[in-house]
């Protein structure tokens, strides 16, 4: 089969067919050294992306040196995937690691060396990841369910990536995209897939193909995606599937439990060459956001906040107010637990960046930690390093203030916040903070000016015009 063959099979099963043939056809006006040039730009993005699939064959298996070699090559070809990869780990975008546990990796390495796919025997889908398509599930839940299935399936049939790869004719990284959550199969691909998984129930396949559909559907927060991030939208998405949001922060208000006039005073000091329009739908899309607390569906939240949060003035004395009153509020009701952490907690842990793990109605999914950076955020869901956050949050709760003495620690803060007038520092006494300054001032020595005669007096500097 000639590339430009392989290529019209690709985008009919993509059913992007008549967009190809308007490419073709401008492919056919172009001169002899214009196609020579893009002949070779194509083989080479085809070396580039076959190492890539490569490179995420051998980090599932657990051979690390494998997939580093590979995936640098594929970078080489400026593979963008392969580039995240490789990127350090705090400047890295998102990050959602999807790797099997370590008994599917072993299982996957005996199996690699494998020959032909055997015949199909029928199959049903196991209960623990039988889908249940509840109302308030998001695409990008949707396609974690359908991934975790997939996986599943395959190992239960006991094939590879490879095996799969080559039986449908597609690339190892589209089936590793598929089963880590990432892409969303076409319904022809995924047809196939559960053919060759032994899928023959009616109900079963229906089941799959409908969270297919469903994960390929706009989010709610589609008309503010010019002004949200894609690893921000990923969070928007999460959030609507669990039953349990529990969250740590140690600077800001978290986002869930903030005012309008709050998120309006961070979110100009984050934008500062932002319109008032830009502004205000930033604003008014952390309002609907938090309307998720409110419905009939909403899951707990659990937040734990350091004192610090509480103390520093954002947006000035009136807002700080109007937010410490709020979060009285919302800590009243049945589905929020709020704690505070107390500056002298005992707390021994990196604790600076914001930590939340995400626990989700659907059995099937596991849990999910996001980590937010200053322009990016990780994802992490591999079992083990969950469950050290899942401790790391029990540790801080523990240290925290008791929820039910919540309220009171929060309008101690709120009573000293209305007496405080000038000093922008809790619990200061601004006439000594003045006084120590200016002690302060007078008993410093000169400074040393280096390069002249240290023996002279020293001269008012004088700008030279």
């Amino acid at each position: 089969m000639s590339t430009e063959d392989r290529l019209r099979h690709h985008a009919a099963l993509d059913g992007s067919g008549d967009g190809f043939d308007a490419v073709m056809d401008s492919i056919d006006r172009l001169t002899d050294e214009q196609r020579a040039a893009l002949a070779l730009q194509a083989d080479q993005a085809e070396l580039g992306y076959g190492a890539y699939a490569l490179g995420l064959e051998h980090l599932e298996l657990g051979h690390r040196d494998q997939a580093l070699r590979w995936l640098r090559t594929a970078a080489r070809y400026h593979v963008t995937g392969a580039e995240l990869l490789l990127r350090p780990r705090s400047a890295s975008a998102v990050v959602y690691d999807g790797t099997p546990p370590v008994d599917a990796r072993a299982r996957e390495q005996e199996e690699t060396d494998r020959g032909p796919v055997r015949q199909s025997v029928p199959v049903a889908l196991p209960a623990h990841i039988r889908p249940t398509t509840p109302s308030t599930s998001t695409p990008t839940a949707q396609r974690m369910l359908l991934g975790v299935a997939l996986r599943e399936l395959r190992h239960a049939r006991q094939l590879t990536i490879a095996q799969v790869a080559r039986t449908t004719r597609c690339s190892l990284s589209q089936i590793s995209r598929i089963e880590r959550g990432v892409g969303v199969p076409v319904p022809e691909r995924l047809e196939e897939l559960l053919t060759l998984y032994g899928v023959e129930d009616p109900e079963d396949r229906h089941r799959l193909l409908e969270v297919r559909r469903m994960a390929d559907e706009k989010s709610w927060w589609h008309q503010y995606s010019d002004i949200t991030p894609g690893w921000l939208q990923t969070l928007f998405d999460l959030e609507r599937s669990t039953c349990l949001i529990k969250t740590f922060e140690a600077r800001l208000v978290p986002g869930l439990l903030q005012t309008a006039e709050y998120t309006r005073a961070i979110t100009r000091a984050g934008n500062p060459k932002a319109s008032e329009q830009e502004i205000s739908r930033r604003v008014e899309l952390r309002m609907k956001r938090q309307q998720l607390l409110h419905t009939p569906e909403a899951p707990n939240l659990w937040a734990i906040l350091d004192e610090s949060v509480l103390r520093r003035q954002v947006g000035g004395a009136a807002v700080m107010r109007e937010q410490l009153k709020h979060l009285v509020q919302m800590s009243q009701r049945p589905n929020v637990t709020l704690q505070v952490l107390p500056l002298q907690a005992n707390v021994h842990a990196d604790i600076g960046a914001p930590l939340t793990v995400l626990r989700f109605a659907e059995p099937a999914l596991p849990d999910v930690v996001y980590l937010e950076q200053l322009s990016g955020a990780t994802y992490i869901s591999s079992g083990h390093a969950s469950d050290s956050y899942g401790r790391l949050m029990d540790q801080l709760a523990s240290a925290a203030e008791k929820p039910e003495h919540t309220k009171d620690f929060l309008n101690r803060i709120f009573e000293r916040a209305s007496k405080a007038r000038l000093s922008t520092v809790p619990d200061a006494d601004a006439k000594a903070y003045t006084e120590f300054m200016d002690r302060l001032t007078t008993e410093a020595p000169p400074p040393k000016l280096h390069g002249g005669n240290s023996r002279r007096p020293h001269r008012r500097l004088q700008l030279i015009p």
